[in-house]
């Protein structure tokens, strides 16, 4: 979110981000009603996205959506070294604001 948003709307943006960990959690522990949900919503079938959000195990889980800025550092890096998308570094501890997954719970 651009400073300006956060700055004018910082309950709007918590309302936001409040949902998406609410979301994530509900998918976590309910994967089969969420590929329902996710295959009617994205027009997909559901046996592909009830994969997606279970398979491998050791996936990436929609419930532990907290920033993490060594993450964050590895995604920008493949940007800028591997797809050539990026001519620059982001100072991460700058740019990544964590109050509002922190106030939402996130993990």
């Amino acid at each position: 979110m651009r400073t300006e948003i956060l700055e004018k709307h910082p309950e709007a943006i918590q309302e936001i981000c409040t949902s998406f960990v609410r979301s994530g959690l509900a998918i976590d522990a309910q994967p089969e009603p969420a590929a329902m949900i996710g295959g009617d919503f994205l027009s997909q079938d559901k046996d592909v996205i009830q994969k997606v959000l279970t398979d491998p195990p050791d996936r990436i889980l929609t419930g532990e959506l907290f920033p993490q800025i060594q993450d964050l550092d590895t995604i920008q890096k493949y940007m800028m070294d591997e797809m050539d998308i990026m001519t620059s570094l982001i100072d991460l501890e700058k740019f990544v604001d964590t109050r509002f997954a922190k106030a939402a719970g996130a993990k």
